[in-house]
């Protein structure tokens, strides 16, 4: 009994071989067509051809200009946050005189830490300063047809806060 189990075993595992043995032996029996180097050459060649234009096709189609465009000139120190299509936030700090120019696919949100310190031209069109001194753009929206919204805030500086406390007059007994 001991020694018929493993014969058995043997045996299947033999007619196993024998039978994927004849099935690799009718695979192999194809006709083989033989290619030159000059034939893979052209063909190679063809099919990079064939890639270079549809990426060109690519490129051409895919490119476009940007349909929200921004130039902001400071004209007092100022910080800016710029978010553009939702996704790509960059931040600013802007003395007078610098320039930044901003673009946007879709959509450009921005807010500004002294509304009075930005000169704004929006898709080509002089805006001007948006603000007055003390005042915080918190929330613009501009897309291809312009400012689309636009809050301001007022804030209270240190100095007019100083300011104020100083001109009181104490309370005399």
């Amino acid at each position: 009994l001991y020694f018929v189990i493993p014969l058995i075993i043997l045996g299947a595992f033999i007619l196993i071989l024998a039978l994927n043995s004849t099935q690799v032996a009718s695979v192999g029996k194809e006709d083989v067509t033989e290619l030159t180097v000059d034939t893979i050459i052209k063909d190679l060649e063809k099919k990079q051809r064939q890639m270079v234009a549809d990426s060109l096709r690519t490129t051409v189609d895919t490119t476009k200009s940007p349909q929200v465009a921004v130039t902001l000139k400071a004209v007092d120190k100022t910080w800016l946050r710029a978010i553009a299509d939702k996704a790509d936030t960059t931040e600013y700090l802007l003395n007078a005189g610098n320039r930044v120019n901003l673009q946007a696919d879709s959509t450009l949100r921005l807010l500004v830490g002294n509304a009075a310190g930005v000169d704004f031209t929006v898709n080509g069109q002089p805006v001007g300063i948006l603000g007055k001194p003390n005042q915080v753009i918190t929330n613009m929206l501009i897309n291809q047809d312009g400012i689309v919204t636009k809050r301001i805030k007022n804030v209270r500086s240190k100095h007019a806060v100083q300011a104020d406390s100083s001109r009181q007059t104490p309370i005399s007994n």
